[in-house]
């Protein structure tokens, strides 16, 4: 049985290290609203500095699966790697980036989704 080439592992290691922020982000911001911090003023800063995280690090992953894909397929054409390996490398790659993406929607939910703090009522 063949295994991955060196640079696959790299590539694998590489989209692993985003899904893990992606994840730890999710995790920050289900935390934060745990917390119960304020809808607005700076809990509203801070869940717009968590959805533009989550957003950057969208594009990141994507970018990257994107490069490992091409990356596999050049090693494919090149007879580096047999295609038993091959399935299984996308098949881990699809699944990191189908687990980041499920964290983004986590991140994006828990920001949009924060129920407004009971206001004051005025009674003269």
């Amino acid at each position: 049985m063949s295994t991955a080439t060196p640079e696959a592992l790299e590539d694998l290691s590489q989209l692993m290290s985003l899904v893990d922020q992606v994840l730890e982000l999710a995790e920050k911001t289900v935390n934060i609203n745990a917390d119960g911090i304020e809808t607005t003023g700076g809990g509203a800063v801070l869940r717009r500095k968590l959805l533009d995280e989550a957003k950057r690090l969208e594009k990141e992953v994507k970018a990257k699966a994107s490069a490992l894909r091409k990356n596999h397929e050049h090693r494919n054409m090149e007879g580096l790697c047999d295609v038993r390996t091959g399935v299984v490398f996308m098949d881990v790659a699809n699944s990191l980036s189908r687990s980041a993406g499920c964290g983004i929607n986590i991140v994006e939910a828990a920001c949009h989704s924060v129920a407004p703090q009971p206001q004051a009522v005025n009674r003269r």
